[in-house]
């Protein structure tokens, strides 16, 4: 039996998520499209090709918020911020994490408003303004309120 090598395993599901993307385009079935780009864009991610990983994530975002789906959109978009901030673009992250938490609040998913509220934060403190955000003064006031 012959082993394929790691690199070439990585190029050939490359090769086929983009085909799929490519036929999914063709035939115009835009799901299909669009949870191919979203699985492109996570694998891109994986292998820390962030750029890629956000143009795939993005154009995903798009088709599913054009489609009405909030919760995988709200997830795609998530994924654009965190495409962009392993590739040092914190400020363009924000952004994008703005409009995934308003995609979670939507669909009324506290879970991933949290996860994209903390993505946020993460990346105000990469850019040390954080404490001037409304959103951590909101998590402020809700600690004090708790505490």
């Amino acid at each position: 039996m012959i082993e394929m090598s790691s690199s070439a395993h990585k190029d050939q599901l490359l090769s086929s998520l983009m085909s799929t993307v490519d036929s999914s385009v063709q035939a115009g079935n835009r799901s299909k499209e669009a949870a191919t780009r979203f699985e492109l864009g996570r694998y891109l991610f994986h292998l820390e090709r962030g750029n890629d990983a956000f143009e795939q994530l993005r154009r995903a975002a798009e088709i599913l918020q054009q489609d009405g789906l909030a919760g995988p959109a709200a997830q795609a978009l998530l994924g654009c911020g965190h495409a962009l901030t392993t590739e040092s673009r914190q400020e363009e992250s924000l952004p994008m994490f703005d409009q995934a938490i308003g995609q979670f609040v939507r669909c009324q998913d506290k879970a991933g408003e949290l996860e994209a509220s903390a993505a946020k934060l993460e990346a105000l403190a990469d850019l040390k303004c954080w404490s001037d955000s409304v959103l951590s003064g909101a998590i402020i006031t809700r600690d004090r309120g708790n505490g």
